[in-house]
């Protein structure tokens, strides 16, 4: 009898740890990976506390960042600041880009408490991939300073 119920111990506990809503194979980093749900490219803050996903639309030289947050359930993380600043390279070209705070009544965001930052720039246009350091972001009392990416 303690077999099976270990058994269903077992499979209750896999069903628990992941729920409908939580879509991302577990064979990447630190276990598992998350798609970018805009199609960017992902910049882990801490231990998962948050996603910045950012986006690059080489045609109008924009670039976007959001902040998600993927457990317990994925949805749009809210960020107490008004502007996001990063340094951005291309070949041995450097520009610090300031991304404002977008204002959306809709998703709750703020100038000042926002889930999307976003800035526009003749020096992005054309421009395919790049890297770059995002500053500094404060989530939860918690500040994260120079995190580096890689846009393809």
């Amino acid at each position: 009898m303690k077999k099976l119920e270990f058994i269903v111990w077992l499979v209750a506990a896999g069903l628990l740890g992941c729920d409908r809503d939580h879509h991302h194979d577990h064979s990447g980093h630190a276990g598992h990976t998350h798609a970018a749900p805009n199609g960017g490219t992902l910049v882990v803050l801490g231990d998962e506390a948050c996603h910045l996903e950012l986006v690059h639309d080489a045609a109008s030289g924009q670039l976007t960042l959001y902040a998600h947050q993927f457990h317990p359930q994925r949805a749009y993380m809210k960020i107490p600041m008004a502007q996001i600043e990063v340094n951005a390279t291309v070949t041995s070209e450097s520009q610090v880009l300031v991304l404002k705070a977008v204002a959306n009544e809709t998703l709750g965001n703020s100038a000042t408490n926002s889930s999307e930052f976003a800035t526009a720039t003749p020096w992005l246009k054309g421009r395919k991939g790049f890297a770059g350091t995002i500053a500094r972001v404060e989530i939860g009392g918690q500040a994260f300073t120079n995190k580096t990416f890689t846009l393809p």
